[in-house]
C-alpha cells in the first residue's frame, strides 16, 4: 500500500498556526512586499527516510509551497547505488540533474541513462524511480506541486533486481577529430576543416573549441583569401598569402 507524507505545506501551515494573528498578519505583508534569500549553507540537510530510498541520500529543502504557490523544490544527492522507492506525484515532477550521471525509469519503461544538464519531466500520476548510477552519484533538483495537502505518493522500493536491468545510455556527442595542423595552428586547422564542409566563409561556430577567438582572428590575416572549389565530386582548398 502507498504510504502518504507530509509536505511542506502541511508543515508551514502547522508552524504558523501557533503564531499570533498580529503576526501572522505581519508576516504576510512582510512576505509580499520583501524579497527572501536563502543563502547557501544556511538550509538544513537531512538523510532520506530509509522507508523511501534505498543507500546513502541527503536531501536539502529549497523552497516550500506558499498561500500564492503550490510548488517546492528540494536538491537531492544520491551516493553511488542509492535510489528512491517507486512512487508517483499527484501534480507531475520536474527533475534538474546538477551534477554526476543516475537513472530512472517509469513502470514498464526502460532504465534509462540521466546526466548533469538533463530536465525530465514525469507527468501526474505516473509510477517511477530515480537514483544514481552503480559508480557514480548523482545530484538533482526535484521541484513538484501539492494537491490536497500531498505532493508525492510512495510504493514499493526498487529491488536489487531492477536495479540491475542494463541501462539505456544517453547519447553522446561525437568528438572531434583533430586535423594536420591540430597541434601547431590550431584556429587554422578549423578554418581549413570548415573549408572542407563548404563553411569556410563564416566564423569557428565555437572558438573556445581551438583556443581563444584572438587566435583564430591572427589566423585569418595570416590565411588572407581562400577559396573553395568543388570539382567532379571532390573538394580542393587553395589558400595564398594576402597582399599587403
Amino acid at each position: 500500500m502507498y504510504a502518504r507524507i507530509m509536505t511542506g505545506a502541511a508543515l508551514v501551515a502547522l508552524a504558523f498556526a501557533a503564531v499570533p494573528a498580529s503576526a501572522q498578519t505581519a508576516a504576510r505583508t512582510s512576505r509580499r512586499d520583501s524579497m527572501t534569500i536563502a543563502r547557501h549553507g544556511t538550509r538544513p540537510v537531512q538523510p532520506g527516510p530509509a522507508a523511501q530510498f534505498t543507500g546513502t541520500v541527503r536531501v536539502e529543502p529549497l523552497f516550500a509551497p506558499t498561500d500564492t504557490t503550490r510548488a517546492g523544490g528540494a536538491l537531492v544527492t544520491f551516493e553511488p547505488g542509492a535510489r528512491s522507492a517507486w512512487h508517483t506525484h499527484p501534480r507531475g515532477q520536474t527533475l534538474i540533474v546538477t551534477a554526476g550521471t543516475g537513472r530512472i525509469q517509469r513502470r514498464g519503461g526502460a532504465v534509462e541513462e540521466i546526466r548533469a544538464g538533463d530536465v525530465i519531466w514525469t507527468p501526474p500520476g505516473v509510477e517511477h524511480w530515480h537514483g544514481a548510477a552503480p559508480s557514480t552519484a548523482m545530484s538533482h533538483m526535484a521541484i513538484q506541486e501539492t494537491l490536497n495537502e500531498t505532493n508525492v505518493t510512495w510504493g514499493a522500493k526498487v529491488t536489487d533486481q531492477e536495479y540491475a536491468v542494463p541501462v539505456r545510455r544517453a547519447a553522446s556527442a561525437a568528438p572531434a577529430t583533430p586535423g594536420p595542423y591540430a597541434d601547431i595552428a590550431p584556429a587554422l586547422d578549423d578554418y581549413t576543416q570548415r573549408c572542407s564542409t563548404a563553411t569556410c566563409g563564416s566564423a569557428p561556430a565555437s572558438p573556445s573549441a581551438t583556443g581563444a577567438s584572438s587566435r583564430w582572428r591572427r589566423s585569418s590575416r595570416w590565411v588572407g583569401r581562400t577559396s573553395c572549389r568543388r570539382t567532379s565530386g571532390s573538394r580542393s582548398r587553395t589558400a595564398s598569402r594576402a597582399t599587403n
